[in-house]
């Protein structure tokens, strides 16, 4: 697979310095790679402070001693920081005008990718989708589960010299291709497959296509808190809030936390509602990306001050469940997530 692109062919006598370490990795590199063998593969150099000449920051997410240091003194000196997301966009393998084919059963990846040649993830990126592997194909997707004719796929792949990839490794591609700044729900759904508990995310994505929920939801730039309450049992109901910062928690009526917490990472129901604000256009998938992958670096939040806000939030829905206030809530439709 050819990395090169814009970026690393200029990295010669760059120079970086790197902070914190990386909560994920894209699948499509070696184990033994980090942002510090590739960025020195392609010539630049690593120190050890943030100087006034330095050209590059890397923030991995993860805490590390002297990062906010190193923040500050690259604000000060208007050094270009890539954190974890830009550094896995500005290092994207060069895969425009590539094609790709699929074969087998996938965890993520609609059924239809098998069949019909019209995935827009690829196309919109400038890919091309082929039904079946030919001399033409560049890449193979193999899915990890039985599919007709895999076998067959996978002999086409060695004959011609496609390239066979994992489901991982391809969602990893496309999720890369675009900046954060530049991300739409289907693409959302694709980072944060790799971003958070795949999971986790998986079973908020089966809620929503199997049944209606009801989205009693308010935000702004501090915080997003909301109700997702089930249309077919009013008993299942749990209170959410997510920060700016990634600070999350959920809990029931009784404000007994939501048991999907332990472990770590928000949960279904948190991911229910913030699904549904990106799919509703209601919060740009930018701006949700970002809060998510900051929630991959915090714990739970359980102290007083969320405690308030997540019972707020219930006695607000009690007054509208009520009639005494207007907050109308914002309903799914299950067919509106049958692609994911």
């Amino acid at each position: 697979m050819t990395f090169d692109n814009e970026f690393l062919t200029k990295l010669a006598g760059k120079t970086f310095a790197h902070f914190g370490d990386f909560s994920v990795w894209p699948a499509y590199y070696a184990k033994s790679d980090t942002p510090d063998s590739i960025m020195k593969e392609y010539g630049a150099e690593q120190v050890e402070k943030v100087t006034a000449d330095i050209d590059f920051l890397i923030l991995g997410e993860k805490r590390k001693k002297g990062r906010a240091e190193a923040i500050r003194q690259a604000e000060k000196f208007g050094i270009e920081i890539l954190d974890q997301a830009t550094f896995f966009y500005k290092t994207r393998p060069n895969i425009k005008a590539a094609s790709f084919s699929f074969i087998g059963g996938f965890e993520f990846l609609p059924e239809s990718v098998v069949t019909e040649p019209t995935y827009s993830v690829l196309l919109d990126i400038g890919c091309q989708h082929h039904e079946s592997v030919t001399p033409e194909t560049h890449f193979l997707v193999l899915g990890d589960k039985r599919g007709k004719g895999k076998a067959a796929q996978e002999k086409l792949a060695l004959k011609y010299g496609a390239k066979i990839i994992s489901e991982t490794q391809f969602l990893d591609l496309m999720a890369n291709q675009l900046p954060v700044t530049d991300l739409n729900f289907q693409t959302l759904v694709i980072k944060l497959q790799r971003t958070i508990n795949a999971n986790r995310l998986k079973k908020a994505l089966q809620m929503l296509k199997e049944s209606s929920y009801s989205l009693y939801k308010t935000h702004d730039t501090q915080h997003i808190k909301g109700i997702v309450s089930s249309q077919t049992s009013s008993s299942e109901a749990y209170s959410c809030m997510l920060t700016h910062e990634g600070h999350y928690s959920c809990c029931s009526e009784e404000l007994t936390p939501c048991w999907g917490l332990q472990g770590g990472g928000a949960c279904k129901h948190i991911l229910v509602l913030l699904l549904g604000l990106a799919k509703n256009g209601d919060v740009d998938a930018t701006t949700l990306f970002k809060w998510v992958q900051s929630s991959t670096t915090q714990k739970v939040k359980d102290d007083d001050e969320s405690q308030d806000l997540l019972a707020q939030t219930w006695l607000r829905y009690k007054g509208a469940q009520a009639g005494e206030l207007d907050w109308r809530p914002m309903e799914t439709v299950p067919e509106d997530y049958y692609a994911f």
